[in-house]
C-alpha cells in the first residue's frame, strides 16, 4: 500500500505525518486490498478557521472511498477522518463477505438434476 500525505497551505510536521501514517496502517485490519491512500491537509482558508483533511482510499476492483473532515485541530481532524474511514471499510467488508455466490455443490439435488440432463434429447 502506498501512502501519500501532502499539506496545502499548511506545514506538516513529522509528528503529524507519523500520526496520520500510523492511523492509516490500522485500516489493514479489515482484510481489504488497499492499493493506495492519499491524504491532503489544507489550511489558511480565509473564510473558515481550522484545517480540512481529505482522505482518499483506493481499493481493488476500482472502489474508492473519499472522506473530508474539517476541524480546528489537525490531530482531531485526522482521528475523525480515520474513524469515518473505518466505518466505511467495515460496511464494505460486510457487504463483500455477505455476498454469497452459489455453486452447483451448494444447490444439492436440484443441481444434480441439471447436471444429469441429457442434451441429445432437446
Amino acid at each position: 500500500m502506498s501512502k501519500n500525505i501532502v499539506g496545502r497551505h499548511f506545514d506538516l510536521s513529522d509528528s503529524i505525518r507519523n500520526h496520520i501514517s500510523e492511523s492509516i496502517d490500522g485500516l489493514n485490519k479489515y482484510n481489504l486490498t488497499i492499493i493506495s491512500t492519499n491524504t491532503i491537509v489544507s489550511g489558511d482558508n480565509k473564510d473558515k478557521d481550522g484545517v480540512l483533511l481529505e482522505l482518499v482510499i483506493n481499493l481493488k476492483d476500482k472502489n474508492t472511498i473519499v472522506i473530508s473532515q474539517r476541524d480546528k485541530d489537525v490531530y482531531s481532524a485526522a482521528d475523525n477522518a480515520i474513524n469515518r474511514a473505518e466505518k466505511a471499510l467495515r460496511r464494505y467488508a460486510d457487504k463483500v463477505k455477505d455476498h454469497k455466490v452459489m455453486s452447483f455443490k451448494d444447490m444439492g439435488a436440484d443441481a444434480e438434476a441439471v447436471l444429469d440432463l441429457d442434451t441429445d434429447d432437446i
